[in-house]
């Protein structure tokens, strides 16, 4: 596992950003995709997988992670997911 990979689960507060709502980033996730402040990112939403993606702008296929991938673990998720949640977790542990 190298350093720019992020490892631990997170909860961010969403809140008012003059008139739209935001969710600040960790640094880790930042760095991790080499975003700095005032850089562009594209965010892609995925509404099976319940989920926003956010790319480096212009590096939509960043480790070959395609919005079908995660389209298709969300469809995974929303069938399994109460198995899933039954499952231990190591990072609980």
């Amino acid at each position: 596992m190298n350093d720019t990979q992020i490892t631990t689960r997170t909860v961010r507060k969403v809140f008012r950003a003059g008139n739209s709502l935001a969710v600040p980033l960790p640094g880790a996730a930042l760095r991790a995709l080499s975003v700095d402040e005032g850089d562009l990112v594209d965010l892609e939403i995925v509404p099976s997988a319940a989920a926003v993606v956010v790319w480096r702008r212009g590096d939509l296929r960043r480790g070959g992670l395609t919005l079908d991938f995660v389209a298709q673990v969300g469809a995974f998720v929303e069938a399994y997911g109460e198995a899933l949640a039954g499952l231990p977790f190591d990072g609980d542990a």
